[in-house]
């Protein structure tokens, strides 16, 4: 199932500098989700987005000694990118955030951790809270992902209330895994988007630019013409009461 993962080069390469200084690194969010689901993508998998207990300067080592082009893309939450031809490697450090507002995508407290199932906290939702572990090729699933893959349902990795209220964002993220998966929303979750649909506007025009391009991609799978994704996105949009003027910032 994770031969695309296990087969990378980057990967392997990653994974035996971290055993050898007693770290781990975890392949995390939508590509173990997509391997579960079968999915193909059009291409091979060109992002991957890595949890570690490496530190910021031990994946900088790393990069400098494979000849890794690699970006600092964040100091204080120690998140590195890594490219290697066309495949792009984020690898953030295991955390703890805390926010003092909402609508804020800046933790004003950060503490590392090398506990999964804290980090899998930081997470939307249980789809994208499976990790898979390169160093013993496992699965470690805290908030039962794997069941809520399979069953194909989008629910929140937190309460619903927690989760949806504090980052508006992730109702536009909730609305691209049910249409672009056929995914149903668990009722509990779809009931709070509804009530904070209204603060998707309350984003900044950089970040909702950004979440938009992403809900309005059409040719990330194959398997179906870009009209039905569509459709089904304008179908939640509308059940969830959100203006469609939103687009119109893009």
């Amino acid at each position: 199932m994770f031969s695309k993962i296990t087969n990378d080069n980057v990967i392997k390469k990653l994974t035996e500098y971290a055993k050898s200084i007693d770290k781990q690194i975890y392949i995390v969010g939508g590509a173990v989700r997509d391997l579960i689901l079968g999915e193909s993508r059009i291409t091979e998998i060109k992002d991957i987005d890595i949890a570690s207990t490496l530190s910021l300067k031990e994946v900088v080592d790393f990069a400098v000694l494979n000849n890794i082009d690699y970006v600092i893309k964040n100091n204080k939450l120690e998140v590195v990118s890594l490219s290697s031809g066309e495949c792009c490697y984020e690898i953030a450090r295991m955390r703890r955030e805390i926010y003092a507002s909402k609508f804020t995508h800046n933790p004003t407290e950060v503490t590392f951790t090398v506990d999964v199932a804290e980090d899998a906290k930081r997470r939307d939702f249980t789809a994208n809270s499976v990790y898979y572990a390169t160093h013993n090729n496992s699965i470690v699933d805290p908030f039962c992902g794997v069941g809520d893959i399979e069953k194909k349902i989008v629910k929140t990795v937190l309460l619903p209330e927690q989760t949806l209220s504090v980052d508006p964002a992730r109702i536009i993220r909730m609305i691209e895994l049910s249409a672009r998966f056929k995914f149903n929303i668990d009722e509990e979750s779809f009931n709070i988007a509804k009530k904070y649909a209204c603060n998707i506007n309350k984003l900044s025009k950089t970040r909702l630019k950004k979440e938009l391009e992403r809900l309005y991609q059409t040719n990330k799978y194959s398997g179906e013409s870009d009209g039905e994704y569509l459709n089904r996105v304008s179908l939640l949009v509308k059940d969830l009461g959100v203006s469609l003027e939103i687009r119109n910032k893009m």
